[in-house]
């Protein structure tokens, strides 16, 4: 009797111990793949080809076609496994990184909503605070005041050298 593989991407961390588990081994034969492990397999790819191509490809039809699945497979393998369709999952991907980029460069905005595909601001807006509780100009307010509050670059202190030579 084998044991159940652990989780080693992100969507599998995720959805760790939520009662998906892989297909078991036995004695090195390989159960055939059940439908949840393909349904897994499909998500952990399509999240790939989504990461890989978010700056390019905004559209799940674009993503799936890349990734080489129907997306009706892709609808059902995301519903499955993530209880979620593909569609909320890169709009909820695509507000995570605009989130990474507010708290960690100098950019305003509308230059990380656009950057990521959002073109009606509005909409974006309210999908952001949605999700994260919090409007993006807190987000990027917040990011400043922590800069401010911890600065890079040490504080100066004199010298002690150079002040007891003179």
């Amino acid at each position: 009797m084998g044991t159940a593989k652990t989780a080693s991407t992100p969507m599998e961390k995720t959805f760790c111990g939520t009662g998906f588990e892989p297909c078991q081994t036995d004695g090195g034969l390989t159960e055939p793949i059940q439908p949840i492990q393909r349904y897994r397999q499909i998500v952990n790819h399509f999240e790939q080809v989504a990461r890989a191509n978010l700056g390019a490809f905004v559209q799940v039809a674009d993503l799936s076609h890349i990734a080489g699945f129907n997306q009706r497979t892709l609808l059902r393998a995301f519903r499955e496994v993530c209880g979620i369709g593909p569609y909320r999952y890169l709009q909820h991907l695509r507000l995570s990184e605009v989130k990474r980029v507010l708290l960690s460069e100098e950019v305003t905005v509308t230059q990380a909503a656009m950057r990521f595909g959002f073109v009606e601001l509005g909409r974006f807006g309210v999908q952001y605070k949605k999700i994260f509780g919090e409007t993006p100009s807190e987000t990027r307010r917040r990011r400043q005041a922590v800069r401010e509050v911890s600065p890079s670059d040490p504080p100066l202190v004199p010298n002690e050298v150079e002040e007891t030579v003179s």
